[in-house]
C-alpha cells in the first residue's frame, strides 16, 4: 500500500554542502518503504501513549478505602526496608519466630503487604539479630494479633520450609496477611 507512495517531493535547491561529513540527500524518485512507514507508526503510537497515559502521583499517602479493597498482594524483597519516620504509624518488634533459609537463592529481607491499588499496609523486615520488625503504615491494630501471628507461623512452619517464596520470611507474610484480610475485609 505505501510501496509507491512517494514520501515527499524535492524541488532542487542549490545547497552548499558543510565541509565535513556531507549527508547525501535523497533522490527524488525516493518511495517510502515499509520500514519507514513502520517508523511513522510507532512515532505516532509513542506519542499517543505519552499524551494520554494517566500520571500518578505516588509520591503522597492516601488512606486506605476498604470499599474497593480486594486482597492483600505480598511482595518480597532481598534486601532490608525500612520505611521513612514520617510513613509509619506504629513499629512492632517480633522476637522469636524461627525462619528457614531457602534452598536456592539469599533469604528475602522484606516483605511488603500492599492492597490491589498498590496502598502499601505492612512492612516486614527481618534484623541482623534473626528478629522481625513489623512497620505499620496504615491504621490497623496489630499488636494483640501478635500471638496469634506466632501460632499461625509454628502452625505453616515457617521454620522448616525452606522453599524459596512461601518459606522462611514468606511463610511470616502469608499468615500476616491471613490477619489482615480477616481484620479488615468484611
Amino acid at each position: 500500500m505505501f510501496m509507491n507512495t512517494p514520501c515527499y517531493k524535492m524541488r532542487h535547491v542549490s545547497v552548499t554542502p558543510p565541509t565535513k561529513h556531507p549527508i547525501p540527500l535523497p533522490s527524488a524518485t525516493q518511495t517510502c518503504t515499509p520500514s519507514r512507514s513502520l517508523d511513522y507508526v510507532r512515532i505516532l503510537i509513542v506519542t499517543f501513549l505519552c499524551l494520554f497515559t494517566p500520571i500518578y502521583d505516588t509520591a503522597r499517602a492516601q488512606p486506605l478505602d476498604t470499599n474497593e479493597f480486594s486482597t492483600v498482594n505480598i511482595r518480597l524483597s532481598s534486601k532490608p526496608i525500612r520505611p521513612p519516620q514520617d510513613l509509619l504509624i506504629t513499629t512492632l518488634k517480633i522476637p522469636n519466630i524461627e525462619l528457614a533459609r531457602p534452598i536456592v537463592g539469599p533469604p528475602s529481607k522484606s516483605a511488603i503487604l500492599e492492597s490491589d491499588q498498590r496502598h502499601r499496609i505492612v512492612v516486614l523486615t527481618t534484623e541482623n539479630n534473626g528478629d522481625l520488625t513489623v512497620y505499620v503504615l496504615d491504621h490497623i491494630d496489630l499488636t494483640s494479633h501478635l500471638e496469634h501471628l506466632r501460632i499461625l507461623a509454628a502452625r505453616r512452619g515457617c521454620a522448616h520450609d525452606r522453599m524459596t517464596i512461601t518459606g522462611g520470611l514468606g511463610c511470616v507474610a502469608i499468615s500476616l496477611k491471613e490477619i489482615i484480610e480477616a481484620e479488615l475485609l468484611p
